[in-house]
């Protein structure tokens, strides 16, 4: 059975070789997919990693969630599907749509989405 990790926290810039070689370190490594966003097809900092073995996404999980790669910490955890979208859609896409809803109800503060970076404007 295959382990599936969904991780965030990623800085926009670090190669993907990076998530490669600290995942390596737990188990080898079946595929890593970047997410990104379906407009702007810029990367989100969510990926999800594939591991053969799913003993192995067990410990990555155990030992990995708060790593420090280029200086900020992952966030790694067991990945959940969502059944509710299609299949190429995932549940960590749902946690953005919920989040971009609740900081756009905010009145003093407007988060704008569509930079390669989230930048947080204050009016």
């Amino acid at each position: 059975m295959m382990g599936l990790l969904e991780v965030r926290g990623v800085a926009l810039y670090t190669p993907l070789q990076h998530l490669y070689s600290v995942f390596e370190r737990v188990g080898p490594v079946k595929h890593i997919e970047v997410q990104r966003d379906p407009s702007t097809r810029l990367r989100t900092g969510v990926y999800l990693v594939e591991f053969y073995e799913s003993t192995h996404s067990d410990v990555a999980v155990e030992y990995l969630n708060g790593f420090m790669l280029d200086d900020r910490p992952l966030e790694v955890a067991r990945h959940m599907q969502s059944s509710s979208r299609r299949s190429s859609h995932y549940a960590c896409d749902d946690r953005l749509d919920r989040k971009r809803h609740r900081n756009s109800a905010r009145e003093d503060t407007m988060i704008a989405f569509d930079a390669p970076v989230m930048t947080r404007v204050i009016e």
